[in-house]
């Protein structure tokens, strides 16, 4: 009896393994699907655009970015009932595709269950971290890093309704003012595009007052095209809803667009400061060089005086004897002046420049006439005694 018992004993263990596993298996599904914190019962219900994902899909980058938005709905509803963005981790992020591909490939939408995979490779892109976005993982960290100001004209701008082309406008407008202050303070321009993407999510989930379920805030919000509805079941207010979901459905790649722009235009600005301060840098430096001696400024005299005296004889002499020559020619006695040609042998040095004669008494000087003993001058002022003039010495 005991051996029998031996022999069967591992025998039911090995049973008891089999039996178990299918167990074991179906328990560790159930934990992976729980494991996604997003609800998705909103693919099959939201009205959006499958035409781009049927089979055959003719574009795939329009289908991915229409999968893109579908599945930022979801986000956007975590960050709206959490308040932090994306999901926690790399497990949760593998999770929720693998629960969204399913959602995908179930009745009504029976899309096939190869785009999930195909469109998002990466199964731990979804997940969050401080590095994603200037260390931004919580909707508090959004407003402390965008400022109020900026989350402030977010909120106004697409927390009404954004039915219309005008108002939708504004709202990526603002959307794209606090995406730029987050690419600034993340200080790394290569992530934009990430930090655009936590704004979105921040104005579909936060801003809006409809929430991000709302068919008018996915298609403005998240650039999500809606589906056209029926001829039987239109109405102008939906037909015109429609066209505007239509004309919307590109703000993902045109936000983008814009924000590379933007991005460019601050590193530009940034350079230009950069030119500026290292222009006034050169122009102090250069002021602060030691300038030349200018001890002389304001003494003509003193400087002319010593740069004669640095010239050499030679040229003072020919200097002298020019002014002589001219002084000379000036002379007011016309006996005295030299002819032209006895003025240019002087100059050139081959005749000697006699000394200049004394300048002649002032006309009316004292001039002394012989009668008697009587001696009476031609001036009453100068009738005084002094030395007389012969009349050769007047001026002809």
């Amino acid at each position: 009896m005991a051996a029998v018992w031996k022999w069967k004993h591992p025998v039911l263990l090995l049973l008891l393994l089999v039996m178990t596993r299918p167990a074991v298996a179906e328990d560790g599904g159930a934990n992976a699907t729980a494991a996604c914190p997003l609800d998705l019962g909103y693919v099959a219900t939201l009205p959006w655009d499958r035409a781009p994902c049927e089979p055959p899909v003719a574009n795939g980058t329009a289908c991915c970015t229409t999968l893109l938005s579908v599945l930022g709905v979801g986000l956007a509803s975590r960050l709206r009932a959490s308040g932090r963005f994306r999901l926690p981790s790399a497990r949760a992020s593998a999770a929720c595709l693998r629960a969204f591909s399913a959602a995908l490939a179930a009745p009504p939408l029976s899309l096939p269950a190869s785009l999930v995979p195909g469109c998002f490779p990466v199964q731990s892109q979804f997940a969050i971290s401080p590095d994603y976005c200037a260390g931004v993982t919580t909707a508090a960290e959004f407003v402390a890093v965008a400022g109020n100001a900026s989350v402030a004209g977010l909120n106004a701008s697409c927390g009404a309704d954004v039915t219309s082309m005008s108002l939708c406008n504004s709202c990526l407008a603002a959307g794209i003012d606090a995406s730029a202050r987050l690419t600034e303070a993340a200080g790394n321009g290569s992530k934009s595009q990430n930090c655009f993407y936590l704004t979105v999510l921040y104005a579909a989930g936060i801003s809006s007052s409809a929430g991000p379920d709302s068919p008018v805030t996915a298609a403005c919000a998240l650039g999500l095209a809606l589906s056209t509805p029926s001829p039987a079941t239109s109405s102008p207010t939906s037909s015109s809803a429609s066209h505007t979901n239509i004309a919307v459905a590109a703000t993902i790649p045109i936000a983008s667009l814009l924000l590379v722009s933007l991005v460019a235009l601050l590193v530009w600005r940034n350079r230009q400061e950069h030119t500026k301060d290292r222009s006034i840098q050169i122009l102090e430096e250069r002021r602060s060089i030691p300038r030349p001696n200018t001890g002389s400024a304001g003494r003509p005299g003193d400087v002319l005086a010593e740069a004669l005296r640095k010239e050499p004889s030679t040229s003072v002499a020919a200097m002298e004897r020019y002014v002589l020559v001219g002084i000379l020619c000036a002379h007011v006695t016309v006996a005295f002046r030299p002819s032209m040609p006895e003025a240019l042998r002087m100059l050139e040095g081959d005749m000697d420049v006699p000394d200049l004669p004394d300048r002649p008494q002032p006309f009316g000087q004292r001039i002394a006439f012989d009668e008697g003993e009587t001696n009476f001058s031609a001036s009453s002022i100068l009738s005084g005694g002094g030395p007389l003039v012969d009349f050769g010495d007047m001026l002809r």
